[in-house]
């Protein structure tokens, strides 16, 4: 039997997950794994399986693939290699929404600081797109420019905010914005099937559209492709998968870079209906190996898995700028 390069990184993906089940401070085997899924066992084990890796497990997939399909759709319609939600100043929106809610006393864990980080993402795509119809700013640049803006811009408002928290505030926004899988809100995972079904309805829309933009601008605009409608909803797009991701794992960067360029050199393709599915496939794999590093590392001790992944990423952009050079 031949091994298609979708079924190799399907296996991966399921390697790494029953590595992840069977990982933690009570290991596992893997007989014991496919035991216990094959019974309706109650005991602690089952439970730490079933309540805490699994929803886990799910949670990391789910992230992954949301991240890494928008920064497919981010980088195509930029027409920047390095785009992506996080660098259009929708982590320092939704940074400091959660850190102004947690000063605020809206601490519940369900409406309060991730809803407001939600909300603070969505109002950065309001602002922008109000800013450049305001100033007739035109081109690609104007956005990633305004992103990095208001990103810097958030980032410092965080900090000062941060200053005036009392220890236990500042913990709890530590713990939201650091970007770990360690927590109870792992259970929200079916949330991010939300910006997942958009980033499809996005993807049936527009696919053809940004095919065409490989031909580029010009000749897109002679073939009628809608580009302001595009770059709106790929906007609102990056704010939906930024908000529904900071609700489950807080802020994590560089899987919306990696995972579009991964896939693209694996496959050696560029179009579109031939990346979307294997994009997801490809920013879940990158997610799921950093948090399977990161449960690795952990001895007694939570290491984030938003840290493995800068520590992953930060040595890809700079191989990516020198290849891009």
């Amino acid at each position: 039997m031949k091994i298609t390069k979708d079924l190799f990184l399907f296996l991966i993906l399921i390697s790494i997950s029953l590595l992840k089940l069977c990982l933690g401070e009570i290991n596992l085997s893997l007989s014991e794994l496919i035991l216990l899924l094959q019974q309706e066992a109650t005991s602690g084990i089952s439970q730490i399986v079933f309540e805490i890796r699994l929803p886990r497990m799910l949670a990391v997939i789910l992230t992954g693939s949301c991240l890494g399909i928008s920064g497919l759709y981010f980088q195509s319609v930029l027409k920047n290699p390095l785009a992506e939600p996080f660098t259009m100043g929708f982590s320092g929106a939704a940074a400091l929404g959660i850190t102004s809610a947690i000063s605020l006393g809206f601490t519940d864990a369900f409406w309060g600081p991730s809803l407001v980080g939600l909300i603070a993402c969505l109002f950065v795509v309001f602002l922008t797109l109000k800013t450049r119809k305001l100033f007739s700013l035109q081109g690609h640049l104007s956005l990633i420019l305004m992103g990095l803006a208001i990103g810097f811009f958030c980032s410092s408002i965080v900090i000062l905010v941060q200053s005036l928290l009392n220890p236990n505030e500042l913990f709890q926004s530590f713990q939201w914005l650091v970007g770990s899988f360690d927590s109870f809100r792992n259970s929200y995972w079916p949330l991010l099937l939300i910006p997942l079904g958009f980033s499809y309805v996005f993807h049936k829309m527009h696919a053809s559209h940004l095919d065409k933009l490989l031909l580029g601008s010009v000749t897109a605009k002679s073939l009628n492709v809608p580009l302001q409608k595009i770059e709106r909803n790929t906007l609102f797009l990056g704010a939906l998968v930024c908000g529904f991701s900071v609700y489950v794992s807080g802020i994590i960067a560089f899987v919306g870079l990696a995972a579009p360029h991964m896939t693209k050199q694996y496959y050696k393709v560029n179009l579109h209906n031939q990346l979307y599915w294997r994009v997801i496939l490809m920013g879940a794999i990158v997610l799921s190996a950093a948090d399977l590093l990161s449960v690795i590392l952990s001895n007694n001790q939570s290491i984030p898995t938003g840290g493995i992944v800068s520590l992953i990423g930060a040595p890809f952009l700079i191989l990516l700028l020198m290849r891009k050079r």
